[in-house]
């Protein structure tokens, strides 16, 4: 858990609910306790100001045989606001 953003009021305030991280993620986990995650809230990141689809990159990625599974986030940048960051 974090207490919040640096220097940032206004993002904690957004992402800290009640104790709770959002991080925009839609999910459930079953009887066993295993976690899925299912779709995602914000599934545009904004790069130098264009708006980009984090489904189209994923999309792409899993084009390629060695990728099973990936996932596409923006990761904060100073030089361009945000860039994509896949998992």
């Amino acid at each position: 858990m974090m207490k919040g953003y640096f220097k940032n009021q206004k993002a904690t305030e957004d992402n800290l609910k009640n104790g709770w991280i959002r991080t925009g993620d839609v999910g459930y986990y079953d009887e066993e306790e295993f976690f899925y995650v299912t779709n995602r809230l914000k599934n545009i990141i904004k790069v130098n100001g264009c708006q980009v689809s984090t489904i189209e990159i994923e999309n792409e990625l899993q084009k390629h045989p060695l990728v099973e599974e990936c996932c596409v986030i923006g990761k904060p940048d100073s030089e361009h606001g945000e860039v994509p960051l896949a998992f």
